[in-house]
């Protein structure tokens, strides 16, 4: 199971991020890229689920004025169907807990 570790906007990891949400949004799903990267991104929290260095899953977390906003998640298409889009979803949760969201 890959791990889950946190990052921000242009950090660890985030040129794989930015790559692996472009091929699951933009892609696949025809999402347009200027709604698929927007201004959140700078102030968001970031996750990344690494197969050892490679990232094959994402999620993000906007916190705001008691509100948290969970979104991007965008999985591998080889690593889909193992969990973890749940285990990112449960780490955003918790985090917006202890954010006091």
């Amino acid at each position: 199971m890959p791990r889950l570790e946190e990052t921000r906007y242009g950090a660890a990891w985030w040129d794989e991020i930015v790559d692996l949400r472009l091929r699951v949004y933009v892609d696949e799903q025809a999402v347009p890229l200027e709604e698929e990267l927007d201004d959140l991104d700078h102030v968001a929290i970031h996750w990344a689920a690494l197969d050892g260095e490679r990232v094959v899953g994402t999620a993000r977390l906007v916190l705001g004025g008691g509100d948290a906003k969970f979104g991007r998640l965008a999985i591998e298409k080889a690593w889909r169907r193992r969990g973890i889009g749940s285990r990112l979803l449960e780490t955003a949760v918790d985090r917006a807990r202890a954010a006091g969201a």
